[in-house]
């Protein structure tokens, strides 16, 4: 799967909300950063197991890398029950945890 930040509504909302635009890989905007010293990060995401493998790298890779552009990190929901990453039987899920982007992976661009 090829890694690229995309333009998302993320974006768009966090250059809103901190009143200039959202720096890449800058914690997701100045106000939040100045005020908190803390980037902001955003709860879980994920695909449900029932959804075709291939349908569910896809999402992880799009929807982490949105955010990764904008310098907000995220995680993955429930990794080990019905959002499976990873089954005790077989270990990881062919991609799966390979097509999530983080603001420390997301290629240059």
């Amino acid at each position: 799967m090829t890694r690229t930040a995309v333009t998302s509504p993320v974006a768009l909302s966090l250059t809103a909300c901190s009143g200039g635009a959202a720096p890449r890989g800058g914690g997701g905007g100045p106000v939040i950063v100045t005020a908190t010293g803390r980037g902001p990060f955003t709860g879980e995401i994920g695909a449900h197991e029932s959804k075709p493998n291939a349908m569910r790298v896809l999402y992880y890779g799009l929807a982490s890398s949105a955010f990764a552009s904008v310098g907000v990190q995220s995680c993955a929901w429930g990794y080990t029950n019905t959002f499976h990453f990873w089954r005790d039987a077989t270990g990881w899920e062919p991609g799966v945890a390979d097509a999530m982007v983080t603001t420390t992976t997301l290629p240059p661009g």
